[in-house]
């Protein structure tokens, strides 16, 4: 956040609130303990007030191989004077070896910040995830270097299409049928569905106006999911489920830490940030959370309950066993639109839709 206030050149002053902990309580958003020895955000934030600084920035984080993802590049001056001969360097590494390089003359002028174009990237083919690291440095007339920064881009394999074969109920929009696109599925109807199929509800009353056929197909085997239920008391066969509002405002990450087979080998970050190519711009992933006893968290979230007290609760959850084959999720996550350029949205997708761990014998 501090590097975008530089980057905004209307902008005056800002300050850092609640810089040291106060004992015996600890903050996440101080940036030193109560003993004053600093965290690791105050080395951030420090390089962050750089007065004359270069920065990288993108939206997007992860990319898919073959993918054009240009870079911006600014340079922050706090001084009261324009800075004359400097040169801009870039490099892209790959494991510590420069694959490729450049550098341009920079425009500064004084006490404001200006882009100076982009860093092209585009994404290697991978085998597996990868990571790219875009690194920039500022070099003065003489050949100093003023300041440099680094951003780290992680590329995966395109998506694998399967012929996965689903039925929606209910309006079809834009964002899924993008999904539908992005994952090779196709299109049945109800009566089609079988054993292996995904039974998409986006509409919690086109399913209670076919509940008896729906549950009848998942207990021969097909998977039902319940995507972005409106906040509300639902029941789903002989379970209930609560939906709730996120207690202050929409998040932008979930927790993968309850070890779940389906997340527990994403990586910290992969939950988090994804890029919204709708909106053009980061958006949250989260407006609501999932509370329901017979079903086992895959992905966690935190809210508060009616007393306003905060506990964990359930972001993607799954129905425990009550039937022989079939598998019920509920699901608050924004996926869909998000899989063409969140790879991790499209693993997390696809591993709940092509999930194959049925519960008894034949």
């Amino acid at each position: 956040m501090t590097q975008a206030f530089r980057r905004d050149r209307r902008m005056n002053s800002f300050a850092y609130h609640l810089f040291i902990d106060a004992f015996p309580s600890g903050w996440m958003k101080t940036i030193m303990d109560v003993d004053r020895n600093p965290k690791k955000g105050f080395f951030a934030y420090r390089d962050a007030l750089t007065p004359l600084m270069v920065n990288l920035r993108s939206d997007r984080r992860r990319v898919y191989e073959g993918e054009e993802i240009p870079v911006e590049v600014w340079i922050c001056n706090d001084h009261d004077e324009e800075i004359q001969g400097a040169m801009l360097h870039y490099q892209i590494l790959h494991h510590g070896n420069v694959i490729a390089a450049g550098k341009r003359k920079a425009c500064i002028s004084a006490c404001t910040s200006e882009f100076q174009g982009f860093v092209p990237f585009k994404a290697p083919k991978v085998q597996e995830r990868d990571v790219y690291s875009i690194q920039a440095g500022l070099f003065g007339a003489d050949g100093q270097l003023f300041h440099e920064h680094s951003l780290d881009m992680e590329v995966f394999p395109q998506i694998e299409k399967k012929p996965l074969k689903v039925c929606i109920l209910g309006e079809k929009n834009a964002r899924v049928e993008a999904a539908m696109g992005d994952m090779g599925w196709t299109e049945i109807t109800l009566r089609e569905a079988g054993k292996g199929d995904l039974i998409l509800v986006l509409s919690y009353d086109c399913y209670k106006e076919q509940e008896e056929i729906c549950l009848e197909k998942a207990e021969k085997g097909a998977k039902l999911l319940f995507q972005e239920l409106q906040a509300g008391d639902y029941e789903i066969g002989s379970s209930m489920i609560h939906i709730r509002d996120c207690g202050m405002l929409p998040l932008h990450f979930v927790s993968r830490g309850t070890n779940h087979p389906l997340v527990r080998d994403f990586l910290p970050e992969d939950l988090k940030y994804w890029y919204d190519p709708e909106a053009g711009y980061i958006t949250p992933l989260l407006e609501r959370t999932i509370e329901a006893s017979d079903f086992e968290e895959i992905v966690s979230s935190g809210n508060q309950d009616s007393s306003g007290n905060w506990h964990r609760v359930g972001a993607l959850m799954k129905m425990r066993p009550q039937m022989k084959k079939g598998q019920i999720y509920v699901n608050e996550i924004k996926l869909f639109g998000r899989t063409g350029t969140n790879p991790t949205a499209a693993m997390l997708l696809s591993r709940i839709a092509e999930e194959q761990e049925y519960f008894g014998e034949e």
